[in-house]
């Protein structure tokens, strides 16, 4: 085989594994890309209630559990892009055995490998984001109220314990949150006054 030859297969496989490594990249972007922001715990609040009043009303928690909190509506996102990923990754590496009909039949099953490792990659990928953890809140206000809260729970968040002070927050948008209340004063003065002479 001439050096010309085979410098033109080589520039071929080039070409040919370019749009390949481009692909599997976008869909590694998009796997990451779709992570959501998620707030609704004590210690993360959502950009829009920053300098916004909420109301807070005093409580003493009666019960306090983790629980799974799991997306209503899962995308599937991940398990489609790893699916079209793996494909493409197991076809140009089975592209690369053998010639011929051989070479037709690695590609295909290189394929149908790819699409199987994708698929279960970007299941759980997509398990892992529509699924987190948080905490119900049992608790009681001072009229007698009985309310159960169930927010996120993320590492920086303090847990308020069974039979200790709570604060019930109201955010602007109707979402409530519980916080802890141990460290809040029994009793305190008034705020100072400016008198105007």
């Amino acid at each position: 085989m001439l050096q010309s030859d085979l410098f033109s297969e080589a520039q071929s496989e080039e070409q040919t594994m370019k749009p390949v490594i481009l692909t599997a990249t976008a869909a590694l972007i998009a796997l990451t890309a779709c992570s959501p922001f998620r707030s609704g715990s004590e210690s993360v609040v959502s950009a829009s209630e920053v300098q916004r009043i909420s109301s807070v009303e005093r409580c003493r928690v009666l019960e306090v559990r983790e629980v799974t909190i799991r997306d209503d509506e899962a995308t599937g996102s991940g398990t489609i892009v790893g699916a079209i990923a793996g494909t493409l990754i197991g076809s140009a590496a089975g592209s690369q055995v053998g010639g011929g009909v051989g070479n037709s039949l690695a590609t295909d099953l290189g394929g149908l490998a790819g699409v199987a490792a994708g698929s279960a990659l970007g299941e759980r990928v997509d398990q892992n984001r529509a699924q987190r953890q948080g905490i119900e809140y049992s608790v009681i206000l001072g009229d007698g109220e009985e309310l159960v809260v169930i927010q996120e729970l993320f590492p920086s968040d303090r847990i308020a314990q069974p039979d200790s002070t709570c604060r019930v927050r109201t955010a602007s948008n109707g979402l409530v949150t519980v916080l802890p209340g141990e460290q809040l004063p029994t009793s305190i003065s008034a705020p100072n006054r400016t008198q105007i002479r």
